[in-house]
């Protein structure tokens, strides 16, 4: 199994949690040294290889898959990207890994979860911290108050504990990698929306 995580495409996948286990992991997270995501599930097997199907996900596409919002069956065939990974492991010892990508509409059903099947994880966990990289645009130390400005976004939120040390000798508008992790509470933007809140676990 642990050869699926070393895909060439993608890096080295360090495993984030284990959804179904049968004899090793069949559906897992998985995320890259970039710090992308991704959801792997054992899609089909015969006496030459074990075949993987592999989809990025955003981190919010991940915990909605979680808590059970996304089937699992959704999760692979209305991905984010238009297309999966297909891995196929070889059981022989020397063989290569094949790798091939395969549009969303062309993963045959067989490969797939069933559709109505949630993940039902108890108690539901809290979403999971992921990495950014952006310009450090605004901190209030008294407040413990951060934002980053990154390419897609901007994040706003509170500096935890552990990290305030690091964050009193940070340089504004410099440059950071930052993990963080979304909390519940939300605010209203001037349109009427709703925004989440981060917490600043580290920065580096």
């Amino acid at each position: 199994m642990l050869d699926v995580l070393n895909i060439p495409e993608l890096g080295k996948l360090d495993i984030v949690e284990v959804y179904e286990y049968y004899d090793q992991p069949v559906l897992y997270s998985c995320k890259n040294a970039s710090g992308h995501f991704y959801l792997v599930v054992a899609a089909a097997e015969d006496d030459q290889f074990l075949t993987w199907l592999c989809v990025a996900v955003s981190i919010e596409r991940l915990n909605l898959i979680r808590s059970g919002t996304i089937d699992l069956h959704d999760a692979f065939v209305c991905s984010e990207d238009p297309y999966a990974i297909q891995v196929k492991v070889p059981y022989e010892e020397h063989a290569s890994i094949q790798t091939d990508f395969l549009q969303l509409d062309q993963i045959p059903e067989d490969m797939l979860p069933m559709p109505g099947e949630y993940l039902d994880l108890k108690p539901k966990g809290p979403p999971l911290p992921f990495t950014i990289t952006g310009a450090l645009i605004g901190v209030l130390l008294r407040s413990k108050i951060f934002e980053i400005e990154t390419v897609e976004q901007t994040y706003t939120g509170y500096i935890a504990d552990e990290a305030y040390e690091t964050m009193k000798n940070a340089t504004l508008s410099r440059e950071y990698t930052a993990e963080i992790q979304e909390v519940t509470e939300r605010s209203e933007t001037t349109d009427g929306l709703t925004k989440p809140k981060y917490l600043l676990l580290n920065l580096r």
